[in-house]
Order: structure tokens, then C-alpha cells, then sequence
């Protein structure tokens, strides 16, 4: 299955990035979990007091593959 937008983005994107309002319920927790499932390919930066970005880097285990 293709996305609607694959004919656009011809490349693959070179980081994911995922925010996180950490005033919900659990939502620290999940980021945690998430950081966890990436390793090392993934970091986290506060954007303000209680809004983080989780930063991925997709492909990465293409890479280890190889």
C-alpha cells in the first residue's frame, strides 16, 4: 500500500519528529517507552517546560543489517 503523498516525498525523510505534551497522563511515560524501542536511534530535546520532540532517524536498522 502507497501513500497518497509517495509521488511528492521521492526520498526518504531523513528524521521523524514526534512531540510530546507531557501535561497528559502517561505521556511521559510513553516518550520513555518510545526511546527506549529506537536506542540509538532516536534523542529526545525539551522544546519547553512540558513539551518534549522525540527525534528519529529512520533507516537505522537497514543500516545495522548491512
Amino acid at each position: 500500500m502507497q501513500s497518497a503523498l509517495s509521488p511528492f516525498y521521492t526520498k526518504p525523510p531523513k528524521y521523524l519528529l514526534v512531540l510530546f505534551d507531557l501535561e497528559y497522563p502517561g505521556a511521559e511515560e510513553r516518550l520513555q517507552r518510545e526511546v527506549a524501542a529506537w536506542r540509538d536511534f532516536a534523542c529526545v530535546e525539551r522544546l519547553a517546560e512540558r513539551c518534549s520532540v522525540l527525534i528519529i532517524r529512520p533507516g537505522g536498522a537497514t543500516r545495522l543489517a548491512s
